[in-house]
């Protein structure tokens, strides 16, 4: 009995704890945690991504990058140089390129 009273007086000294608190440092936002306002969030920082292999000229090449969705893309017999240039409003963009010789 006397493990749930000494609970039950835990929980009402934090509740006032956190109460003195909040008047004390001036919080008064009574609005709700999940507003609307995180859904209406708008693109913006474009990134500019530009792939790009070098070689003598003629040389052929496959090439294997990841694309800002990050899936595998090959790109098999091309004359290089090669350069394949993306934008994307995506928050971050991993990005890979692999060419190898034929």
């Amino acid at each position: 009995m006397w493990v749930a009273l000494v609970i039950v007086l835990v929980v009402a000294v934090a509740a006032f704890c956190v109460t003195r608190l909040r008047t004390f440092f001036g919080y008064h936002d009574n609005r709700p945690i999940a507003g609307g306002i995180s859904d209406d969030i708008k693109p913006f920082n474009p990134k500019h991504v530009v792939y790009q292999v070098f070689g003598a000229a003629g040389t052929v090449a496959d090439i294997n990058y990841l694309d800002i969705n990050a899936t595998r893309q090959r790109v098999s017999n091309v004359p290089l140089p090669w350069a394949l240039a993306v934008t994307t409003t995506l928050p971050s963009v991993s990005v890979n390129v692999v060419a190898g010789r034929q």
